[in-house]
């Protein structure tokens, strides 16, 4: 058959930008892979490309980087004891914003897995 247009290198390319930039548009994937591998491919070849490595598009989980998981437990025990019953608590939600979540809703991860954003403060 045909060969390929993307090699095993621009594929590692590919890979570590979406794990660092899970919500990157795919004209500036495409812009990236032209301007550092001096690669140029269709937007049809991008989607082939996820389809065959198993990855798709979804929407962002927004995760805070200074959540402590240690904290967190030590925290639910405390209020165990001041609150034996959970209907004698009333919890407000954790309100998040940031600009980028506001603006890219959507990004790319592999099948089974989460699409994180992990810059959310």
């Amino acid at each position: 058959g045909r060969r390929r247009s993307l090699t095993i290198d621009d594929i590692a390319f590919i890979t570590a930008i979406l794990r660092h930039r899970p919500t990157i548009y795919l004209d500036e994937l495409r812009y990236e892979l032209h301007s550092r591998r001096g690669v140029f491919v269709s937007l049809q070849t991008l989607l082939r490309t996820f389809q065959r490595l198993h990855i798709n598009r979804k929407c962002i989980s927004a995760y805070a980087l200074e959540r402590n998981e240690d904290q967190r437990a030590i925290y639910m025990n405390n209020i165990a004891e001041v609150a034996p019953d959970p209907e004698m608590l009333m919890f407000g939600d954790e309100a998040a914003k940031d600009e980028r979540t506001l603006i890219r809703r959507h990004g790319r991860s592999r099948i089974g897995t989460r699409c994180v954003n992990p810059f959310f403060l």
